[in-house]
């Protein structure tokens, strides 16, 4: 519960986050949270990284078939 604490009062500018054994995040920094296009941590709780970063995979997986299309 202290480690989560101090993530979330943001007092740093590295990108850190923490999982549970489901490798589901648990919290993260703002700094990580902004790196994965998100704007709070509550956006990425309880969630996988499939979760969070499949959207983002088929968007660029869409642009690049457009571009060579």
């Amino acid at each position: 519960d202290d480690l989560i604490k101090v993530i979330n009062r943001n007092h740093t500018s590295d990108m850190i986050f923490l999982k549970n054994a489901k490798l589901q995040y648990v919290t993260a920094s703002q700094s990580f949270v902004n790196m994965v296009g998100k704007k709070s941590v509550k956006e990425i709780v309880n969630k996988t990284d499939l979760e969070i970063f499949f959207g983002s995979i088929l968007t660029s997986f869409a642009m690049f078939v457009e571009k060579y299309r």
